[in-house]
């Protein structure tokens, strides 16, 4: 064989290493020709698709990047080293060219965030030392983007923006790098340069994301004069909640793997806890739900009904909600497996920040509490009200008893995540409990109510009393055949469920002495929906509704409006048969439950032993970790001590509270 024939690659797999010897010497030159760049570029892809179906790469887990052994990387040894030192320089050089763009994105776009970030960093810190010509490429690219700050306006924006884009075409992470810098300094900056960005590739998208990380992990203080968010890291929060809400399919696992990684450090609780700051602003913008701390009386009481009606009530999200952005965020989280992660760590978080923190100040500790307090139930929020089928939600939580014993979170956090799909025996089931203990249980239950209805048929002053408990039991038993999967909670807390024993093992034993699981599993279990109808401003949306709908109809004007009137007067109609259909709902969910409650209430303390001591239980372990969550779990504790009362529950005295 001739030397050239012992060389020539015969698969894919040794391809690299003998592309990597002549690259080697070809360095960033490789830009004099484009063709030959081109080439490599295909030819790199197809590697790397290849290596990808061989090794498909596995869902990210939220606490930890992929490890090299049971992920092996895409991107190593002379494909790495071809990539890094001879077509990434080179390409800096190419001028502006996008057909090239698009090649060298199409392979670089297969690799996983973390490798594509490997291959910038070695880019910025690196590749611009390799030769003058890439050191002046650096210098001019920074001073074009610097003129483009001076002449920017609300006039020139598409003019400048496609300058912008000239600048940042071959050398993005330049450009990035320097408005950035720029918008963290200038916040009358974020809008301009947003309308800007609209010209751009998404290679150029992929490189401000790893710039916002880079300044988002830098060691800057966080807080500005101790107490309050510093202005950079504010104005860098806000601009990535307006750009993924514009561009959501960048790269938005990467922001939120930082977020998770940076809420795992407890030694420094002060300032991991301001990170939160930044999926605030994500959820905000992209979902259009804010972490909102006082509420009006409107608002408030709307938040009792179901989603449209909370919908309509919640005057205070100014962002309009779009579908793209929504669907990407909720997608991101599931897919890659955030959702539990971040819901675990931001509740440790918020137990954690007043012990574990070196400020002294405590303002900024209530703060800092409050702060990760409102997101956690801002991202409570979003999940629970845009994922179709509470089945997803389902599979991606553990049952609720890990969430306290596992997880170690404390049970009115894991009632609140769970609380949406305790109907799931999976979530309300303890691991401990096997299908034959549990079986054991309900028939103890069963026998122990057979002969308490042996005793009451001896006395004959109970027999309207107890005609009236089973006319009642029937109608549950008929609105549950009504409402299907939507029965009634309480249902779920009678003796000897599921739920019911895993609350007994969620407490001290003791505890049970001065209060039952039963009437625990109740409180817990509940929400506001189930025990009000807030039917007047039903009525009254309605009715604001029909009144927007008239107005539209008889308001005449140009051609080019007729079609967004229609269009408005369509939503107007959708939503009052929305909300007329949920009112309805809500009114049979409410007869449900207060029929269920009114035959289980006479159990729920009967076979208490400290009996005097039931008021301070219910409030140290029901009342007071509750009322802390949010304002509406506050008007819950109120509106439950009134409709236990109004039933008349039998030991439950307002005397020891």
């Amino acid at each position: 064989l001739l030397p050239w024939e012992i060389r020539c690659p015969k698969s894919l797999d040794t391809l690299p290493s003998a592309i990597w010897p002549p690259a080697q010497h070809l360095g960033c030159y490789i830009y004099r020709d484009p063709v030959l760049f081109s080439k490599l570029c295909r030819i790199f892809r197809e590697i790397v698709y290849v290596k990808k179906k061989q090794f498909p790469s596995p869902p990210t887990v939220g606490y930890d990047y992929p490890k090299p052994g049971q992920n092996p990387a895409l991107l190593c040894g002379d494909l790495e080293l071809v990539a890094s030192q001879c077509i990434i320089p080179g390409f800096s050089l190419m001028g502006v060219n996008p057909g090239l763009t698009t090649d060298l994105w199409s392979f670089v776009n297969l690799l996983p965030y973390w490798e594509r970030f490997r291959l910038y960093g070695y880019w910025s810190e690196h590749a611009y030392s390799l030769c003058p010509e890439m050191a002046m490429q650096r210098a001019m690219s920074v001073l074009h983007v610097r003129q483009f700050k001076k002449r920017i306006s609300n006039s020139n924006i598409k003019d400048c923006g496609r300058l912008l884009v000239k600048c940042a075409f071959s050398n993005p992470l330049v450009a990035m790098e320097e408005i950035v810098q720029q918008i963290s300094s200038y916040e009358n900056l974020i809008k301009p340069v947003l309308e800007s960005l609209k010209y751009f590739h998404a290679f150029t998208f992929d490189c401000l994301v790893y710039t916002l990380l880079l300044h988002f992990s830098q060691e800057k203080p966080r807080l500005s004069e101790g107490l309050n968010v510093a202005h950079w890291y504010k104005n860098l929060a806000v601009f990535s909640g307006f750009f993924f809400r514009k561009y959501p399919d960048a790269e938005l696992g990467a922001i939120i793997q930082y977020i998770i990684n940076r809420l795992k450090d407890e030694d420094m609780l002060d300032e991991t806890c301001i990170e939160v700051v930044v999926l605030r602003e994500l959820i905000s913008h992209m979902a259009g739900i804010e972490a909102i701390e006082d509420l009006g009386e409107i608002q408030l009481e709307g938040q009792g009904g179901g989603p449209v009606l909370q919908s309509e009530t919640a005057t205070f999200r100014q962002l309009k909600n779009k579908k793209k952005p929504t669907a990407y965020l909720l997608d991101c989280l599931l897919d890659n497996q955030f959702l539990l992660p971040l819901l675990v760590l931001m509740s440790h978080c918020k137990d954690h920040i007043i012990y574990k923190t070196d400020t002294r100040h405590i303002e900024l500790i209530s703060e800092l509490f409050d702060l990760t307090q409102g997101v956690l139930i801002q991202l409570g929020e979003f999940v629970q009200t845009h994922i179709p089928k509470l089945e997803v939600y389902a599979k991606h939580l553990p049952p609720l008893y890990e969430l306290v014993k596992k997880f170690h979170l404390e049970p009115s956090a894991a009632f609140f995540i769970a609380r949406p799909v305790l109907e799931e025996k999976r979530i309300a089931t303890a691991p401990t409990q096997s299908n034959g203990s549990s079986e054991a249980v309900e028939n103890k239950d069963e026998k122990m109510e057979v002969e308490d209805q042996k005793k009451d048929k001896g006395k004959p002053d109970d027999k309207s009393e107890a005609l009236r408990k089973k006319a009642e039991a029937a109608k549950i038993k008929l609105l549950n055949a009504k409402k299907g999967k939507q029965s009634g909670r309480v249902l779920l807390c009678s003796p000897g469920s599921p739920l019911v024993s895993t609350s007994k093992l969620l407490l001290p034993e003791d505890t049970w002495n001065k209060i039952s699981p039963e009437f625990y599993s109740v409180f817990w279990s509940l929400s506001m929906y189930d025990l009000r109808v807030p039917e007047k401003l039903y009525k009254s949306q309605i009715k604001k509704l029909k009144d927007q709908e008239d107005s539209l109809r008889k308001t005449s004007g140009d051609k080019g409006d007729d079609a967004k009137r229609k269009k408005e007067r369509e939503r107007c109609n959708k939503t009052i048969k929305r909300l007329e259909d949920e009112l309805d709902k809500q009114k049979k969910n409410y007869e449900q439950v207060m029929a269920s409650l009114r035959i289980s209430k006479d159990k729920w303390l009967k076979d208490i032993k400290e009996k005097d001591q039931t008021g301070h239980a219910f409030v140290q372990h029901c009342v007071v970790p509750r009322l802390l969550l949010t304002p509406i779990d506050a008007l819950y504790c109120a509106r439950f001590l009134e409709v236990v009362l109004e039933l008349d529950t039998p030991w439950l005295s307002m005397i020891h509270f």
